[in-house]
């Protein structure tokens, strides 16, 4: 599945498109279904203004490693990593590492509660390196009083 973002004053003109054929040598693509929007570029900027280039933004977003929430209640799911203390005194140390995974339908509608979530994670580290969030019902990802949190190639196209 492909993300193409927006190309026009139109903040809310994306599309979602599944991929049916691709070449490598020849940069040919065809997808499974018609573009609802217009969307604008090259593989060189098609223009700039006060600084910004003007090409259109593809992601990729399927992954091997899928992490789906189901919808119950606005509620899609998430992958929390906080420091704890058990109940015998001993203190943990959360630890997240994803790379290349795929997390889609998850966080929670209307709160800061995010699909990823480091909160009060200051012991160990984290790596969130070329991670797709999308189909989120609220924020891809939250980094609060955390460490050593590495976020690289990261893409995020949640509702919000």
């Amino acid at each position: 599945m492909l993300y193409f973002g927006p190309t026009s004053f139109i903040h809310t003109a994306i599309d979602y498109v599944t991929v049916a054929f691709y070449s490598s040598e020849t940069g040919e693509l065809i997808v499974n279904e018609p573009f609802e929007h217009y969307h604008f570029g090259a593989s060189d900027t098609t223009g700039t203004h006060e600084g910004l280039d003007m090409r259109g933004e593809v992601a990729l977003l399927t992954r091997n490693i899928v992490i789906k929430g189901t919808t119950t209640d606005g509620w899609g799911g998430q992958v929390l990593t906080a420091d704890a203390i058990e109940s015998d005194g001993k203190f943990r140390y959360g630890e997240t590492v994803l790379e290349y995974v795929q997390v889609y339908n998850c966080s929670h509608r209307n709160t800061d509660r995010a699909a990823i979530r480091f909160e009060e994670s200051k012991g160990a580290y984290g790596r969130l390196v070329g991670v797709s969030v999308h189909g989120s019902l609220g924020y891809g990802a939250a980094i609060r009083k955390a460490n050593n949190v590495e976020v690289r190639d990261f893409v995020n196209t949640g509702s919000v």
